[in-house]
Formats: structure tokens, sequence, C-alpha cells
């Protein structure tokens, strides 16, 4: 069985188990054990062939990620602003933050996103936020799992953006496309949903 042990491994290991099946077959209860050997991987560990699983490093409950984004995102709402929405301007602020925390932008010799996205079954290392507000580098995964932690700490919807060799952020103004359209001189440069 798995318990929280394997949250504290932190490179790929291989462990020797026991499967064991247990059957009925014509009335008789048969048992068939085989010896097993499972890798896991680290908790750093994901594969892109889901990109979605990438939200799975959004911590956005990590006190430490809230207690970095609250006072920046509640210093943006109470600013009186004609700067669009709070949305925005906590967005901004939380980008800021970031670099006047020193959070700057590395490539991960080791394992690179834009080699690695395009294999779905290798394995790239991704760092959870704190791990990356620690660090003050990342490459675009870590600050963009980092960016989408804060937004979200502070009730701001985030999503992520893959293209081909990098990973975006981009996060819910909570306006309609008749409002963007006038506030926004290109709405070419916005994701607008129709719901």
């Amino acid at each position: 069985l798995f318990n929280t042990e394997v949250l504290a491994v932190t490179a790929q290991k291989q462990v020797a188990g026991t499967l064991t099946v247990t059957y009925t077959y014509f009335g008789s209860e048969i048992t068939s054990t085989q010896p097993v050997t499972v890798t896991i991987q680290p908790r750093n560990a994901m594969t892109w062939a889901k990109t979605e699983q990438a939200a799975s490093f959004v911590t956005k409950n990590d006190d430490r990620v809230r207690n970095f984004a609250a006072p920046y995102a509640a210093d943006a709402r109470d600013k009186t602003s004609l700067m669009i929405n709070w949305r925005f301007r906590v967005g901004l602020a939380l980008f800021e933050a970031l670099r006047q925390h020193g959070v700057g932008y590395i490539a991960d010799a080791s394992t690179p996103y834009v080699k690695l996205s395009e294999e779905a079954t290798a394995v790239d290392l991704l760092r959870f936020p704190v791990e990356t507000l620690v660090a003050k580098a990342g490459d675009c995964d870590d600050l963009s799992i980092l960016y989408a932690s804060l937004l979200e700490a502070v009730s701001v919807q985030s999503a992520f953006v893959t293209t081909p060799g990098h990973i975006f952020v981009a996060f819910n103004l909570g306006i309609d496309k008749r409002a963007a359209s006038e506030i926004f001189s290109n709405i070419d440069d916005l994701i607008v949903r129709d719901d």
C-alpha cells in the first residue's frame, strides 16, 4: 500500500513487491502470487502526455503561497484605479511581486521543458511553488506553476496555455467580450470564451 511516505521520494526508485490475485474458479478459491518490481517516480515527476496534470502542482492552499500572495493582492484590490478591474491589478501586482522577490527564468538543463514537452512519455521534474519561491528561479513550467498558484490563492482563476516548447498562464479577467473590446485595443491578444 502507498502511504504518505511516497511523497518523500525525491529520486526514481525500484521497489520489489508481490502481486497476489485471489479468484474463484468452478467453486474453488485459487490464489496466484507473482513477484513484481514497481518504479516509483519522484514526487516532482510528471510526463507531458496530459498537460493538464501540471495543475496538480498548483498548491493554492499552501499557507506559504497564500501568505506571499495575500499582501500584494490586498494592496492591488484596495488601490483605486481605472486599470480594468481588480483581477487585472492583482495579476500585475503578483507578477511584479515575483520580480521584486528576485524570481527569474533559468532553463533547466537536465529536464528542459522545450524538449520533454514533445515526448509524451519522457519524465520531467517540476517544482512545487514554494520550491520555486525559495530557489528564486525556474524554467517556464516552474514559473507558470508558481504564478498560477499565487493567482488561485487569491481567488483569480487561472489556466495553463501550452504552445510548442513553452507553457504560459492565462487568468480570468471576469469581463465579457463586449467589455474587453472596449478596454483593449486588440482583442486578439485575449482568449475569449463564448461562456
